[in-house]
């Protein structure tokens, strides 16, 4: 009841639920995209996009990043850890700590406002009541602050005023909360805090339930991403195709945009991908003539897919030999590895790779020597020429 009666009597938050993609790796795609989104121009990006259809309405110039944990302890809610431990020498004890990954406060034409970011794991089926925890406990770090400001300054305040602790004017900076959520599966869990309860969706009793409606977004539900002006438009579609390898392939190949990413980007499309030697190997796919120094995501995965090619026509070899069928395997397999070699040398070339490059690809991938990578090279070149 009394979050329900606060809730209904205040302006709306701005918080960000963010759900990481794989279970086993939650703690690490948790960190990459709290980094990712902290910043904030990205960080304004996702508010416009998900809570205005696009609209700039929020100014990255106008974010400060502010802490956010809270401390519940007997009798108080406190968002500062030396009230905390101030009251626990008397009459309070801390009983639990918690935290938002990212918040952040925006003033702007005159009015504050703020936002914060959860970054939690796959499905909650609590996430509703969590977020309403998380906008009460912003509300109450406010409410709190204003009577104590009170008190410091030793204002009178009188009937209503002197009880509730704050002025009839006093107002509190609105928070929204939106639920962001990047997992592979589909969101099955509830949407509201109805969905939480036993209410029948058809009873009329739902009409008088005083509910909490979560906002939430789920990138695998959506094929659009044109509300967004960054890289956060690049980055989430690849999510939406991470299961399927060609219409990846295919959406990568036909932007331009995927030729010059940002460094942040790329790590977090490899990364959350499943595709890391990509990162590791990254300063192979940098531009070097534009006026940023880009990475190359079409180079990255024609590489990739190269070389998953050359790993297919090895284990092939291995296994006919196994088989005892040597010699077809042998004459497949050199037949095979001639236009893996081909192709590298022909995709090479269209994106104007110096020879020089092309003999060192050459040689790393597929354990030639110079000598004989130049004789290839010689080869194929001339088809192009």
């Amino acid at each position: 009841m009394i979050l329900c009666t606060i809730g209904a009597c205040i302006l709306p938050v701005l918080c960000i639920a963010v759900f990481s993609a794989e279970g086993g790796k939650v703690g690490k795609y948790d960190g990459l995209m709290g980094r990712y989104l902290s910043n904030r121009e990205r960080f304004a990006d996702l508010m416009n996009g998900i809570m205005f259809d696009g609209k700039q309405m929020i100014d990255p110039k106008s974010l400060e990043r502010e802490a956010g944990d809270y401390f519940e302890t007997e009798g108080s809610l406190e968002a500062d850890q030396s009230k905390v431990e101030r009251k626990s020498q008397g009459k309070y004890r801390r009983v639990q700590r918690r935290y938002r990954d990212l918040k952040m406060r925006s003033r702007q034409n005159g009015q504050f406002r703020i936002f914060a970011l959860e970054n939690q794991s796959v499905v909650d089926y609590t996430m509703p009541l969590r977020c309403m925890e998380y906008d009460f406990l912003d509300y109450q770090e406010q409410l709190n602050d204003m009577k104590e400001t009170y008190k410091i300054k030793k204002e009178t305040l009188r009937g209503p005023e002197k009880l509730c602790g704050i002025r009839k004017r006093d107002r509190l900076l609105p928070v929204y909360t939106v639920c962001l959520y990047h997992g592979e599966e589909e969101w099955d869990g509830p949407r509201s805090l109805s969905d939480m309860t036993c209410i029948d969706d058809e009873s009329e009793e739902k009409t008088n339930f005083s509910d909490y409606q979560m906002r939430l977004y789920c990138i695998n539900e959506q094929q659009d991403f044109q509300v967004f002006h960054t890289e956060l438009k690049q980055f989430f579609q690849a999510l939406v195709y991470r299961k399927d390898k060609e219409k990846l392939k295919e959406l990568i190949d036909n932007s331009v945009e995927y030729q010059n990413l940002s460094e942040e980007t790329f790590e977090m499309i490899v990364k959350f991908l499943g595709m890391s030697e990509l990162w590791k190997n990254r300063n192979n796919f940098m531009n070097h003539n534009d006026k940023r120094e880009g990475f190359n995501m079409c180079q990255a995965i024609r590489e990739l897919r190269a070389e998953e090619r050359a790993i297919g026509r090895e284990e092939g070899m291995e296994i006919g030999i196994e088989q005892g069928i040597e010699q077809g395997i042998e004459q497949g397999i050199e037949q095979g590895i001639e236009q893996g070699i081909e192709q590298m040398i022909l995709e090479n070339l269209e994106e104007h790779r110096t020879e020089e490059t092309i003999v060192g690809k050459l040689v790393r991938w597929f354990s030639l020597t110079r000598e004989q990578a130049k004789m290839y090279y010689d080869k194929y070149a001339r088809v192009v020429v």
